[in-house]
């Protein structure tokens, strides 16, 4: 029995269930060009992914990137894995990770300089033509390299007075790439040499004659 009419009063604290995230989207991979540092890769990835949550929703989360086995000035792919803090209202329970890969493009030749042109001697051998044994080559990134060239003998005739393009062969480290197979070349002239002069007889003229009457030898 209650006289008295009393009663009990509670409250009830409904809590919000927290938003759980269910997948990292938009994790397509990410090319960069040789040279690039990680700070400009972070940089580019960005603080903030975009997410799915449990109810089929979308949010963002702040993510923080590292890759420990990225290594500066080395072309190749890298795994950049993120570490996930998700928003006020929402939960990471199960540890997703953003996960991107980011591909450091070898550098690439788009130049070579013209070399100068050479000229030799008629007849001289391949092996004994000075050419020179680089090429100054520009990159994508606009920066210009001293590359090491293989000559192609082939290409050499010793006996032609007719001016020859000798080919050549960059010849490349793994980091650099030629993918429009630019190749050096060089024009070469070969001229005869004077070895020896025939000697002339002596000829008597009369004292005081002019040079212009003179009987030498033509040609």
């Amino acid at each position: 029995e209650n006289k008295d009419n009393l009663g009990v009063e509670l409250k009830v604290t409904v809590i919000e269930r927290l938003l759980e995230i269910s997948s990292v989207v938009n994790q397509a991979n990410r090319n960069f060009i040789f040279g690039t540092s990680l700070d400009k890769i972070l940089t580019t990835l960005g603080t903030e992914v975009e997410v799915k949550y449990n109810d089929g929703t979308d949010g963002k989360a702040q993510v923080d990137w590292f890759a420990p086995d990225f290594v500066a000035g080395k072309a190749g792919a890298y795994t950049f894995t993120g570490v996930l803090t998700p928003a006020a209202q929402a939960s990471n329970p199960n540890g997703i990770e953003a996960s991107v890969v980011v591909n450091i493009d070898k550098k690439n030749v788009v130049s070579i300089e013209q070399l100068v042109a050479i000229t030799d001697v008629y007849g001289k051998p391949f092996s004994a033509i000075e050419l020179p044994t680089s090429v100054m080559v520009t990159y994508n990134d606009l920066s210009k390299e001293e590359i090491l060239v293989l000559w192609n003998e082939a290409d050499y005739l010793a006996t032609t007075l007719n001016e020859q393009t000798i080919n050549g062969v960059l010849q490349l480290s793994e980091e650099i790439s030629n993918t429009n197979a630019i190749a050096p070349f060089i024009k070469v002239n070969l001229q005869k040499d004077i070895e020896s002069v025939a000697v002339l007889p002596a000829v008597e003229i009369p004292y005081g004659t002019p040079f212009t009457t003179l009987a030498l030898p033509g040609i």
